[in-house]
């Protein structure tokens, strides 16, 4: 029949179509989901490592490096189980952690020895001081006129110098090196 009205509805040759079109949607969408949720998944399981190391590269210069301490078992637990850049970047930073602990005592007994040095050649240096002869007599002074000046190289000096009056009333004067 070739009239203007169809013999079967529209909707019956548009609704398989339809559902067709829906079915395929809900399983694009959960299979997106799915998708995410698996993304998600593993950059969390990539991410969590490196933030774990992140932390524990911001803690570092606030530990006390002067008294060894063990490296944090979270971290020892990355370099041992994981064999990749994770577990690598961890080795790496456990390997900084004992040399700035090696390097901070190293500095610290640097420092110690020369505080010691320096107390030594202080003492030295007030022992020397002390050797100098004291200011002649009013009664001297008034007759010469003398000054002497020692002033070491360093903390002490080799050079040492006296000057005295003998028993005739005559000044003497020592130098020495």
């Amino acid at each position: 029949w070739a009239g203007p009205w169809p013999a079967v509805p529209a909707s019956d040759f548009t609704a398989p179509a339809a559902r067709l079109i829906k079915r395929q949607a809900l399983i694009f969408s959960g299979a997106l989901l799915l998708s995410l949720a698996l993304a998600w998944f593993v950059a969390t399981h990539i991410a969590r490592p490196l933030d774990t190391l992140t932390n524990y590269a911001r803690s570092l210069p606030e530990q006390d490096l002067t008294t060894p301490s063990p490296p944090p078992a979270r971290i020892v637990e990355l370099a041992d189980r994981h064999r990749d850049e994770v577990g690598r970047l961890a080795t790496s930073f456990l390997f900084m952690q004992r040399k700035l602990g090696e390097n901070v005592a190293r500095l610290l007994g640097e420092t110690a020895t020369r505080e010691r040095f320096e107390n030594e050649l202080n003492i030295a240096r007030d022992i020397q001081m002390g050797l100098l002869p004291i200011p002649l007599s009013h009664a001297i002074s008034a007759r010469v006129d003398l000054r002497a000046t020692m002033l070491p190289a360093k903390e002490v000096g080799g050079d040492l110098y006296d000057y005295f009056t003998l028993s005739d009333g005559s000044l003497c004067f020592a130098i020495g090196d």
